[in-house]
């Protein structure tokens, strides 16, 4: 036997270590077809008279059409087993001078190989198999000149190495081409033949299986932080003076707080509502006013969607102001109620665990 091509398909076999897909796992089954060729020289043949120039035997009777079925398991992308019925051919052996007879060589076989697989393509791979074939030879011989012939059947087993092509069409129909090398499929004691036999097969082979679902792509790190953020509403946008029903302003200002709330997109969050007022009044009613207001923005906030259970309420009448000495000494009224504005507040404490992705 040729030893490089043996290297070649040894090496295909189990170069295994590329980047990209060659098989597509699991188990599958398969058709192939093509032609094979029997090679017979001087040293394989013990036939009586048959080595001679005169007996010489036509090259095209060396040839026959060959087909077979398969089934295998991927164990991984570039690693298999495969079992397989062969149809080899059927050889008719004529002696060319004096045409004193005839040799039909049939050979079926039953063959178990190691597969390996490199990728070439996302989608093409180079291929080689390394195994062994029991086969099974019809050798019938008759005499045109004589009375009947002999019939033997004989069976052994032999190597079989090979190297081919793969197409995968998609993740479940692949083609093939095979080339497959078989030394010595007969018997010299039995039928006088040890020939060698090449097949070029073309094939057809169906992965069990359904298409595997897309990857998806790893989350981006992220960075968690607890955060704490103050907003401070002017009572004066929310509510007319004394008074503790929101305006249409009130709500509007409460709409886009709660929008750029939802947009942060916390985690366990947590508002506190605190109500301010000035000092203009009795302490117990303006305790009560800051209450009042508190709640009515509370309850506004749950009619937008959220929940009670994510909001406290609390009242802090006149204390806390932000106007310092600013407005003392003014003894008109309205200027100030204009100058104690700032001190009428309600102010919103926003806690929760804030996600952020990192970038890289």
């Amino acid at each position: 036997m040729n030893k490089s091509i043996i290297a070649v398909a040894v090496a295909a076999a189990f170069a295994c270590m590329g980047t990209a897909q060659a098989f597509e796992m699991g188990p599958y089954v398969g058709v192939k077809s093509g032609l094979s060729h029997m090679d017979i020289s001087g040293k394989d043949i013990s036939i009586e008279n048959l080595n001679k120039p005169e007996h010489a035997i036509s090259d095209s009777s060396l040839y026959s059409y060959t087909g077979g079925v398969f089934a295998g398991y991927n164990f991984n992308p570039y690693f298999g087993v495969e079992f397989g019925y062969d149809y080899l051919g059927t050889f008719d052996m004529d002696f060319s001078a004096d045409k004193r007879g005839s040799h039909d060589f049939t050979v079926n076989a039953l063959q178990l190989s190691l597969r390996g697989a490199y990728p070439i393509t996302s989608s093409l791979s180079v291929t080689g198999t390394v195994g062994a074939l029991q086969w099974f030879n019809d050798f019938f011989s008759y005499d045109r000149h004589g009375d009947g012939g002999s019939e033997d059947q004989h069976s052994s087993m032999s190597p079989v190495v090979g190297a081919g092509l793969e197409y995968a069409f998609n993740r479940n129909w692949v083609a093939r081409f095979d080339y497959e090398y078989i030394h010595r499929v007969g018997s010299r004691r039995d039928n006088g033949m040890t020939p060698d036999i090449s097949t070029y097969n073309l094939g057809l082979e169906y992965v069990f299986g359904s298409e595997p679902a897309p990857v998806e792509p790893a989350p981006a790190p992220v960075q968690k932080q607890t955060v704490s953020e103050d907003h401070s509403l002017s009572s004066d946008v929310l509510f007319d003076f004394g008074k503790s029903t929101l305006k249409p302003e009130g709500k509007a200002a409460l709409d886009k707080f709660y929008a750029d709330y939802q947009a942060e997109n916390l985690e366990n969050s947590h508002l506190t509502i605190s109500g301010y007022t000035d000092r203009i009044g009795s302490d117990a009613s303006n305790q009560k006013l800051s209450e009042a207001r508190a709640n009515s923005v509370a309850a506004y906030l749950q009619s937008l969607g959220m929940s009670a259970d994510d909001i406290s309420v609390v009242g802090y009448g006149e204390s806390n102001p932000v106007s310092g000495t600013d407005c003392d000494g003014i003894k008109d009224r309205k200027a100030l109620i204009k100058c104690l504005g700032v001190d009428r507040r309600v102010e919103i404490n926003v806690t929760g665990v804030k996600t952020t992705v990192v970038e890289k």
